[in-house]
């Protein structure tokens, strides 16, 4: 995640600062068939199927993955 000043794109930061706006990417940490901690069991078309510049808005559902051992 970038923060940026919607009135001046050139102005960027790592972290928060007042008046600076969050950019999102699209970024799946735990797919389906993660071994991870956590599986993902529903992703809205809306979000799966964002392209380019196109607002990404949706949901994603995650189940607990009780198979997973911290320790391997």
């Amino acid at each position: 995640m970038i923060y940026v000043d919607p009135n001046d794109t050139s102005i960027q930061s790592e972290t928060f600062k007042p008046g600076l706006t969050a950019v999102y990417v699209k970024d799946i940490k735990f797919p389906a068939d993660s071994d991870g901690p956590f599986q993902m069991v529903y992703v809205s078309p809306s979000f799966a199927n964002a392209k380019g510049d196109n607002v990404m808005l949706g949901a994603v559902i995650y189940k607990i993955n009780k198979d997973y051992n911290p320790n391997q």
